[in-house]
């Protein structure tokens, strides 16, 4: 019987060295001040297909204040795993404290457990020592630093290359700000760039090219943006009759209904119906978009002088 329980022992001592877990922990020192960084290092040797399980470093050292635990390293050797961590503490009081063993917990695919822990680590954390006897002085004496000409002539030359930089950006910047703002773009009103658009649209000669329905299209849409501007209503979006619904809403747009209507009405025909205008049409709808802006120029001058 002893000798088979001698050998049942030495097959368990054989497997776990084959197993070779190794297991070193330590810190930097052994004495700290308060408030120091403690590093605690942690090593593991163990084989290749077991799977590693730390504890958790906040909750295990409590006797520390936990600060951080930096990315661990693995590196794989001959089918060894070399594992190494560190992890940061600190301590705000005097003590003497011990950091406990842990427990560090393997296991394979098959589910065979392999475990160790760490050696228990005894910490001093002091404080610094004053001697109330002795009187306070420095910790040197001043030291007397030499003027040195090479700094002053670099600092000279800096202030120097700054000024002429800021002097570049005012001349080259500066003055074409207040260029820019010479040259301001002035606003027209509504009116006066219908009636310029209108003037351009004659010079093209669309219509006596050919163009019909470009020259009615062009046309349209310059008295729209001009309701739309003058009015403030959406015109380039609606259609004849709305345009014509939201005029007469509007107090000043009553002096021009019935030139606006027929104006509307020639232009949805050449549009729509694929009408085929005569000259005098055409004319005539240069004739009414003049009119439309002319009558309700007036107006919009009138208004102007009120609110002056």
């Amino acid at each position: 019987m002893t000798k088979v329980l001698i050998a049942i022992f030495l097959t368990s001592m054989s497997i776990i060295n084959a197993q070779n877990l190794i297991i070193r922990n330590f810190t930097d020192k052994n004495r700290y001040m308060i408030g120091d960084y403690i590093t605690y290092n942690l090593e593991i040797k163990y084989p290749a297909n077991y799977k590693i399980t730390l504890p958790n470093f906040r909750d295990s050292i409590k006797q520390l204040d936990y600060i951080k635990a930096e990315n661990p390293k693995m590196e794989n050797v001959a089918g060894k795993i070399i594992y190494s961590q560190k992890i940061i503490f600190s301590k705000y009081e005097q003590d003497t404290i011990v950091i406990p063993e842990l427990v560090i917990t393997l296991k394979d695919k098959n589910n065979n457990l392999l475990k160790g822990s760490t050696s228990p680590i005894e910490l001093i954390i002091d404080v610094f020592q004053v001697s109330e006897s002795k009187d306070i002085v420095d910790i040197k004496k001043p030291v007397k630093v030499p003027f040195d000409w090479l700094i002053a002539f670099f600092i000279f030359f800096g202030i120097l290359l700054l000024a002429s930089v800021l002097y570049f950006i005012w001349r080259r910047y500066g003055k074409s700000k207040t260029h820019n703002i010479s040259e301001a773009k002035i606003i027209l009103p509504p009116y006066q760039v219908a009636l310029d658009k209108l003037s351009e649209l004659e010079s093209k000669k669309l219509w006596q090219q050919g163009f019909i329905k470009l020259f009615h299209s062009e046309i349209t849409e310059i008295i729209r943006k001009y309701f739309e501007d003058e009015f403030q209503f959406t015109a380039l979006e609606m259609t004849s009759n709305e345009i014509m619904c939201e005029l007469r809403k509007i107090q000043r747009a009553q002096s021009i209904l019935i030139v606006a209507e027929n104006f509307f009405a020639n232009a949805d025909m050449v549009k729509f119906a694929k009408f085929q205008p005569l000259p005098s049409v055409n004319e005539d709808m240069i004739k009414l978009a003049y009119e439309i802006v002319s009558v309700t120029k007036k107006d919009s001058i009138k208004e102007e002088m009120k609110n002056v």
